[in-house]
């Protein structure tokens, strides 16, 4: 049945009876379900044509919607508002909150646009231009004038903008204005004679290097002290590397004078050549090799990180370069696995914390790797119980019995040893009464096959 309710004058007559003074508190009051069943909760569409003006004409707060206000014209508004005597922006916004006859418009720029509105410096009657609007003076009369000021950086020039004391038709940031009316940078601007780096017209690359070498500086962080100390002359570049690239420059050691070359520049010796220098050294270990290139004897013709220069020439290992013998694992020739497992199992080793001990004992013949798992992966290698001799097998490597078949096993077994909690059955596996076909965790093993317990 189609609800009733009443009719806009008695709804109306009723809100106002609660002094309800907005939407917000209307809301908060239909939430506590203590209206009326014959008054709308959303009053504004169920009377829509039907007497409706607005909130404030229903709750009877006299508040009208923007919408339906009558704001006064632009002129008389703007006339009005010059009478308070505002003077900023924020001012503005604070008077709105407060004492704003509803004749006003709050947001101006939108109820007025195309209609008269210039900016806020026009509304308030301060006189300030939006940016936009400005007339700017020509760029050679605003250069002119700001020569006249003695501003010797950007920073001192954003100061001096910010002070209140610059003329309005000169900008704050006049590379924007002047973009192509005769604009070049802010040491033009001001009169300081400041270029930017890529503007600067400097020395050629020989002069300017010879220069440098006159001033025994030999290395890169006594450059970058040098340059920051303002001693530098303006034709030489801080940043030589990317200024003469491809006009000359070759390294730091070049510009410095020093000699010294770049790691990818070096022409080393031949790796047989160098590695033969090396073998007379006697050095026995990487350790021993990276304390004698610190100390600084190694041959300029000898990378230090002859691993990476031989890499693709001769380079088999520390133990090969040294001379010690030691190769790395995927350098060295094994014995085939069939001879390697047979040697090992003559061994006697019983597991693979006895096995590690061994390897590790120095008795491990060079033929054999103490890894075999990783030497012959999927060339033989069947697990660490087949290669020590033990017949053990990790749990992943054997093949158990279908789950209904060794549940029978486990059931008969449990009636024979009277295995009857997990604990009894963990004494179980331990004694050997469980056959290696049944998995010790069979919890695990057959979690996957969705089998009912």
């Amino acid at each position: 049945m189609k609800k009733q309710f009443r009719s806009f004058e008695k709804a109306r007559k009723f809100a106002q009876s609660l002094k309800l003074k907005n939407i917000r508190e209307w809301d908060n009051y239909c939430k506590l379900d203590v209206i009326p069943n014959d008054i709308p909760k959303a009053p504004d569409q169920k009377y829509k044509n039907n007497g409706w003006i607005n909130w404030g004409d229903f709750l009877g707060t006299g508040t009208v919607a923007p919408k339906d206000i009558q704001f006064k014209p632009f002129f008389q508004a703007k006339q009005f508002v010059h009478s308070l005597g505002i003077k900023s922006l924020k001012e503005w916004r604070e008077y709105s909150k407060s004492q704003r006859p509803t004749t006003i418009p709050g947001n101006p720029e939108k109820i007025y646009k195309n209609k008269g509105w210039k900016g806020y410096g026009d509304w308030l009657g301060t006189g300030t231009v939006a940016t936009f609007n400005i007339k700017y003076r020509s760029f050679e009369k605003a250069r002119e004038y700001v020569h006249s000021l003695g501003i010797t950086n950007q920073r001192k020039w954003v100061e001096y903008a910010k002070s209140g004391k610059k003329p309005d038709d000169i900008p704050s940031a006049p590379q924007k204005p002047y973009k192509n009316k005769g604009w070049i940078n802010y040491g033009d601007w001001l009169g300081t004679g400041t270029i930017r780096h890529r503007d600067r017209k400097y020395w050629s690359f020989e002069k300017a290097r010879e220069y440098v070498h006159s001033l025994g500086i030999k290395n890169s962080k006594v450059w970058r002290e040098y340059t920051k100390s303002g001693r530098l002359p303006k034709e030489i570049p801080a940043n030589p590397n990317q200024v003469y690239k491809n006009k000359g420059w070759v390294s730091n050691g070049d510009w410095f004078g020093t000699g010294s070359v770049a790691s990818y520049l070096r022409e080393y010796w031949s790796f047989e050549k160098a590695r033969e220098y090396v073998h007379n050294l006697k050095i026995k270990s990487q350790r021993e090799w990276v304390q004698f290139i610190k100390s600084g004897k190694l041959p300029k013709e000898i990378p230090a990180n002859a691993n990476t220069v031989y890499s693709k020439n001769g380079w088999k290992g520390y133990g090969d370069w040294l001379g010690t013998g030691r190769l790395q694992t995927q350098s060295r020739e094994y014995w085939s696995f069939e001879k390697a497992r047979e040697y090992v199992h003559n061994l006697k080793i019983k597991s693979q914390r006895e096995w590690r001990i061994y390897t590790k004992s120095g008795k491990l013949p060079k033929e054999i790797p103490a890894d075999p798992h990783k030497v012959w992966k999927n060339k033989g290698w069947k697990g660490i119980g087949d290669w020590l001799g033990t017949g053990s097998i990790r749990p992943g490597d054997i093949d158990y019995l279908e789950f209904n078949e060794a549940k029978k096993i486990v059931r008969e077994l449990s009636k024979k040893y009277n295995i009857k909690t997990n604990k009894d059955w963990t004494t179980a596996v331990k004694k050997g009464l469980i056959p290696k076909n049944i998995p010790k965790a069979p919890w695990y093993v057959y979690s996957k096959k969705r089998i009912k317990k």
